[in-house]
């Protein structure tokens, strides 16, 4: 058996906080790196200074990879999830290097598949950052394991 989730355990409403996270520049540096992702915005300090926010700020997909890093600390689908259906974030403020985002993580929706031996489960996300602004808003809807199905029993 998993330590996570499985779709009988899902209460629609229910909402968990994850543990904090600060995205410091060297994240960005490394991030930029990892995904190819060079543009001035998040590698040049001289230019972003000429931009609105005063400083290189954090890849948008930076914060969301880093929320869901902090969703899986939490373990609500270690063990459990099958695989990952959908993925959605939108762009609500800035992160800049030194700012520590948390998310505030709710079950949005939860079924059980047709074939009865898994379900699907939509977790929305808002992304905090240390102000208690949101950054970001999303969801990730994930394939999880049954517990009927795991213990060999269709209902």
């Amino acid at each position: 058996m998993g330590l996570g989730l499985y779709i009988e355990d899902c209460e629609i409403g229910k909402t968990y906080k994850t543990n904090g996270r600060t995205i410091d520049q060297s994240d960005i540096s490394l991030f930029a790196g990892l995904v190819g992702d060079f543009s001035t915005i998040h590698t040049d300090e001289q230019y972003a200074r000429t931009m609105p926010h005063g400083t290189r700020i954090a890849h948008g997909p930076l914060t969301s990879s880093c929320a869901i890093g902090l969703f899986a600390q939490v373990g609500l689908v270690d063990g459990t999830v099958i695989a990952l259906l959908n993925f959605n974030f939108d762009m609500k403020a800035v992160v800049r290097g030194g700012d520590t985002i948390h998310a505030l993580i709710t079950i949005d929706e939860a079924r059980v598949t047709s074939k009865k031996n898994s379900g699907v489960v939509k977790f929305g996300f808002d992304v905090r950052n240390q102000n208690d602004e949101t950054v970001q808003l999303g969801s990730m809807t994930v394939l999880v394991k049954s517990r009927t199905a795991e213990q060999g029993v269709l209902v």
